[in-house]
């Protein structure tokens, strides 16, 4: 008996990608009256790369965490009207980091002070300089940095600390942009970057960020969202067809639109691009994912019976030493079994639970961090901060879990940046609709699709606003 043909499934729109800029275009759509749409999401869960795990009786964050600025942040007016914020945030005067040398010496707060007065200074000069007059923002800091501790006429040891502190920030940026070095990051890509007024790390949730996530959420209708159905094939026909775009999901599922939004990370895209639409992208398009650049930030959480730091320390930081950036860059990736860990630039104390510390790294020492088993991980950031803290009483974690969000097929990574070869126009770009913006059947949304607020969650949220409301408009 000959088996049946699978019938399609006709709907008004698409929505590949069930993290928090999909489920954002499914919200705004609905809202405005278009009933018929389908979000179709390749894994077992909604979110992306908002991803809440258990750690023992808590939850942690491996993804998205901070609801970064107050002012013009959609998702901090979301979260403080629905009483998501903590409402006992604890002010910088109240605690503070500590700055730890290899040799477990304690750098003096007066040098760090000192020292990262000085990158903010730099970073306002940076903003105001010719975007071509550096190859990357990772020169003109070295370049900069360098100059000012001369003229500084600093001692010998205080200049030695600056710069240590010079070397961590570095480390901090990189976490920041995911990327492996600030040479590695685009002056204009990089001021092109919109921070929000308000400290993020002001903004602290009271649980985590899949609470805010399901505020979102709860306006799409679980009957919208089709789980374990990754897409293969987007195909755009010609126009005036009665279906303009059709899409094929890897059971064997077709589904037919009018549009289609791809809400799928710019990691994925890079990945699938060239083969998952027919007929190909617009080659301006491809060069575009291309050009921008995907990095990997990872977390590593470890849970302790109880605090071995002071109720007011916030944080305790690894000053890395003179040769690490060079060896976190070597070539071959195996090379990096001794020196991955030079990549974590310390250990923050959750601002939720307050006997776990949360340590980052970002690059390609995150992506090797993947390879590596549970127990060689944790014995690695034991002994980084026995040996910071010049104490081999630390005690063992209870608990260890870490994100590993390069190896996740379906993410390839974390947040994108701008990197030097591309421009603050790429981004503009990857979210121009295909043929058109006239005629806009395949849409693009995304953090990376989002010119002054790439790599964040509001950047995403505000990008599928934009592709509902275009298809909105375009309806009219």
């Amino acid at each position: 008996m000959a088996t049946p043909a699978p019938t399609s499934t006709k709907v008004d729109v698409i929505i590949v990608g069930a993290g928090i800029s999909g489920l954002t275009a499914a919200r705004e759509l609905l809202g405005a009256g278009i009933e018929s749409v389908v979000v179709l999401e390749a894994t077992d869960r909604t979110g992306g790369r908002i991803y809440s795990r258990a750690l023992g009786s808590h939850l942690v964050d491996m993804g998205a965490q901070w609801v970064e600025g107050k002012v013009g942040n959609p998702l901090y007016e979301i979260a403080e009207q629905h009483g998501l914020l903590k409402t006992n945030q604890v002010s910088e005067e109240d605690e503070y980091e500590l700055f730890y040398t290899a040799d477990g010496r304690r750098l003096p707060d007066s040098n760090v002070d000192g020292a990262l007065a000085l990158g903010e200074s730099l970073l306002a000069e940076l903003r105001s300089a010719p975007t071509d007059a550096y190859a990357s923002v990772g020169e003109f800091f070295r370049k900069r940095f360098t100059e000012e501790t001369e003229r500084l006429r600093l001692s010998d040891k205080v200049k030695r600390r600056y710069l240590g502190i010079y070397r961590w920030s570095r480390l901090a940026e990189n976490i920041d942009c995911g990327c492996s070095s600030m040479d590695e990051l685009d002056v204009g890509g990089y001021l092109r970057f919109d921070t929000l007024a308000g400290d993020p790390y002001d903004n602290n949730l009271q649980t985590t960020f899949s609470d805010l996530l399901r505020v979102i959420e709860d306006d799409v209708p679980d009957t919208k969202i089709l789980l374990n159905k990754p897409v293969s094939k987007i195909r755009l026909n010609e126009e005036g067809n009665a279906s303009p775009v059709t899409v094929q999901t890897a059971d064997g599922a077709t589904y037919e639109a009018n549009h289609v939004i791809v809400s799928v990370s710019l990691g994925c895209l890079k990945e699938k691009a060239a083969e998952m639409f027919e007929p190909s992208l617009p080659t301006y398009k491809l060069k575009t994912i291309n050009r921008l650049a995907f990095g990997t930030m990872n977390k590593i959480f470890l849970q302790f019976d109880e605090p071995f730091w002071d109720d007011d320390v916030d944080g305790l930081m690894f000053v890395p030493e003179e040769t690490s950036e060079a060896l976190l860059l070597t070539s071959d990736l195996a090379d990096l079994a001794d020196v991955w860990h030079k990549a974590i630039n310390g250990f923050y104390v959750s601002a939720q639970h307050p006997n776990v510390l949360e340590g980052s790294l970002a690059g390609r020492a995150a992506e090797y961090m993947e390879t590596l088993d549970d127990r060689t991980v944790t014995d690695m950031c034991v002994r980084q901060l026995r040996l910071h803290l010049k104490d081999h009483n630390v005690p063992e974690p209870v608990r260890m879990v870490r994100s590993a969000w390069h190896g996740n097929p379906y993410a390839r990574g974390s947040y994108s940046y701008i990197p030097t070869g591309a421009s603050a126009q790429d981004t503009d770009e990857l979210a121009t609709p295909v043929p058109s913006a006239a005629v806009p059947r395949l849409l693009f949304t995304g953090e990376a699709t989002h010119p002054t607020l790439y790599s964040t969650a509001h950047g995403a949220y505000l990008a599928g606003r934009r592709e509902a409301k275009r298809i909105v408009e375009f309806q009219k």
